[in-house]
């Protein structure tokens, strides 16, 4: 009976154990699980990382990379101003308008246009009172505050081409640094009142 009593005392103690121990590796396995899916996503994260760094580095590389510059698109043996809106579009109405004078100034990046010799750009009249422009004053400026105008005629409500030589912008000695392209409407000069004129492929070319 003492054997007995011994045996039936002891036995629940071991199978405690046994339970306690597999428990224990039970959590054990969980944690190990937990702490590798932590991990995993610990190495995606920075692979993600990487690969969006590199994606920046690329596109920031292509898109500033030396010879392009906003605005400008090199051509082969021209360089074109872009308007990415479209054509270059000056509005004008001097019925009972104070002001007698309209322009549109287009801001030209430093380039170095020294090795160039025409301008170029297509220019049209719409929804206009009247089919002809009468006459259009061009402006060209540089950083010297050197300044010179040409004017302009023939412009009707279809797309012309013009071309002006460098040579007859006779005020401008340096053409390494233009600053301003100007169009200019005077009331005296024109034929209709108001009106829209629309301004297009400019580029600079050589002969």
């Amino acid at each position: 009976m003492t054997f007995n009593n011994e045996y039936v005392d002891i036995y629940p103690q071991d199978a405690k154990m046994k339970k306690n121990i597999s428990d224990h590796l039970a959590r054990a396995f969980f944690d190990r699980k937990i702490e590798e899916g932590r991990e995993k996503s610990f190495f995606f994260f920075i692979a993600l990382s990487i690969a969006a760094i590199v994606t920046f580095i690329f596109l920031a590389s292509f898109l500033l990379r030396p010879g392009k510059q906003k605005g400008v698109k090199v051509l082969g043996q021209s360089i074109a101003l872009q308007s990415y809106e479209g054509p270059f579009v000056l509005n004008f109405d001097f019925n009972g308008a104070f002001s007698k004078i309209e322009s549109l100034n287009i801001e030209i990046p430093k380039i170095d246009l020294s090795n160039f010799d025409v301008l170029n750009f297509s220019i049209r009249l719409k929804n206009a009172d009247a089919s002809s422009l009468g006459a259009l004053r061009v402006s060209v400026s540089n950083t010297r505050n050197e300044v010179s105008h040409l004017y302009i005629s023939g412009i009707h409500d279809s797309w012309k081409r013009v071309s002006m030589p460098f040579s007859e912008f006779k005020k401008i000695c340096d053409w390494s640094n233009l600053s301003q392209l100007s169009f200019t409407l005077e009331e005296w000069n024109l034929h209709p009142k108001s009106g829209e004129l629309l301004i297009d492929d400019i580029e600079f070319s050589k002969k």
